[in-house]
């Protein structure tokens, strides 16, 4: 099994609610005692949080692509976000990685797929694609939806 490397701390709570899951979801799948083979780099939340409220995107970006460099190194084989809102620099991350990184709207999107809809939306009190500065990026565009290259099926078993 190939370790999922989880870029978290972003908060932690947010961390352990993916971590759960991931492997609740490997378990189902390969029953017993299984678990995933899994990296975390948990970010201290105080430092991206003061870079939010400056509006120092780039700032939060060059620590993410930091930390997914960081786990490549370790031997992350696929790289995942742990947090909706920092999902927003997720391109940046896949930019400068030479694995997949997994993004939450592909998820969401398939599921959305999967059930037949037609259109989504958001329930959050602004969205986490937006810019304070520029009010941009929702809705998603159709890019955003579209599949990244990665199936995000096969790696609890891989």
């Amino acid at each position: 099994m190939r370790a999922i490397g989880l870029i978290g701390g972003l908060s932690w709570e947010s961390t352990v609610i993916y971590y759960q899951i991931i492997n609740q979801r490997v378990r189902e799948r390969l029953g017993g005692s299984h678990s995933a083979n899994s990296l975390i780099w948990s970010i201290d939340y105080t430092t991206v949080e003061n870079l939010i409220f400056a509006d120092r995107w780039d700032e939060v970006s060059a620590l993410l692509t930091g930390a997914g460099r960081k786990l490549e190194e370790l031997g992350a084989g696929v790289l995942l976000i742990c947090s909706n809102t920092f999902s927003r620099v997720s391109d940046d991350v896949a930019r400068t990685a030479s694995v997949p990184v997994l993004h939450i709207a592909d998820v969401v999107g398939a599921e959305v797929r999967a059930r037949g809809c037609a259109r989504s939306g958001c329930w959050a009190r602004a969205s986490p694609w937006s810019s304070p500065s520029t009010g941009t990026g929702w809705p998603p565009t159709a890019s955003t939806w579209s599949s990244r290259g990665v199936s995000s099926a096969n790696w609890s078993t891989a």
